[in-house]
């Protein structure tokens, strides 16, 4: 059997949902009796009864619901579709989402050198801990924290990172000398709730025993754990590369360096649907982004 004309297909899915010939001819700008027409050619063609015609007006028949309902989902996913390429059309804009620790304490301060190498390129960044939406968002490219467990995507692990018990110089001036990993159970700890590596985690690592790893202070973002360790509120234990900043000015230390074991993980994964992969920008941003976390 072919498949009725798209006209005949939205002047019956207009009618059923208005339960009206008058109000679908008005919303598709034709007149009812063309409406009219076009659903007694559908129901010819199908050789079922739609509608039930009666003096209080229309009444779907059982099968008139299910055909309303497969329609209008099959209309949705050409909506879908048709927003999704045309979005992908815009080829000079590059749309990265990301969670915002890594958009924020890594991607931020590399950003430049990628706008750098690719002039003609616009650079659109947006942060949540929320997965992209690639058919919904107009995402091209989503940076998550945890393994994704997507289908149909591609999925490209990033940096290694190395956790250890992080803290500000002035906490250890204001007597907290840190001398042994022990010491850890008189001082506040401060934990990111979503943290693949907490601090039970290190202290069973490093067979330490003695230290309440529930207490002390919970964020829910890892930048705010980190900046919390910056104001001297305790010792987090935070990965080095997103802290590489504060580290490297001197506003946190890396606590039993050569004593203790530091926990390495792979968190960080690059993802985009794999029709993405044939977009140029999605390659350009790929190509310079795998190097830079080499060269991290």
């Amino acid at each position: 059997m072919r498949t009725p004309p798209f006209r005949t297909l939205r002047a019956f899915e207009a009618a059923a949902r208005h339960r009206s010939f008058k109000d679908a001819a008005a919303e598709l700008h034709i007149t009812p009796s063309a409406i009219s027409h076009r659903i007694k050619n559908l129901e010819s063609l199908l050789g079922v009864n739609l509608f039930h015609r009666t003096s209080r007006g229309l009444l779907l028949t059982p099968l008139g619901e299910e055909y309303l309902a497969l329609l209008q989902d099959a209309f949705a996913k050409l909506e879908k579709a048709t927003r999704f390429v045309a979005t992908r059309g815009t080829a000079d804009v590059l749309t990265v989402h990301s969670v915002p620790t890594f958009a924020s304490l890594w991607l931020m301060p590399r950003l430049a050198s990628f706008i750098q190498q690719n002039p003609g390129l616009n650079v659109r960044v947006s942060a949540s801990p929320t997965p992209a939406n690639f058919m919904g968002d107009d995402i091209d490219v989503d940076i998550r924290y945890g393994v994704p467990n997507w289908k149909g995507v591609e999925t490209h692990p990033l940096i290694e990172e190395t956790i250890s018990p992080l803290c500000s110089p002035r906490f250890l001036e204001r007597d907290n000398p840190l001398r042994d990993p022990e010491d850890l159970s008189r001082v506040t700890l401060i934990h990111s709730e979503v943290a693949l590596v907490q601090w039970r985690d290190w202290v069973a690592e490093n067979n330490l025993s003695g230290i309440d790893t529930d207490r002390g202070l919970w964020f829910d973002r890892t930048q705010m754990t980190i900046q919390a360790a910056v104001e001297g509120l305790g010792v987090a234990l935070d990965s080095e590369t997103m802290a590489a900043s504060q580290l490297a000015a001197g506003k946190l230390v890396k606590l039993f360096d050569g004593c203790t074991k530091s926990l390495k993980v792979r968190a960080h994964f690059m993802v985009f649907p794999h029709s993405h992969g044939r977009l140029a920008k999605v390659r350009k941003f790929q190509e310079w982004l795998l190097p830079e976390i080499e060269n991290a």
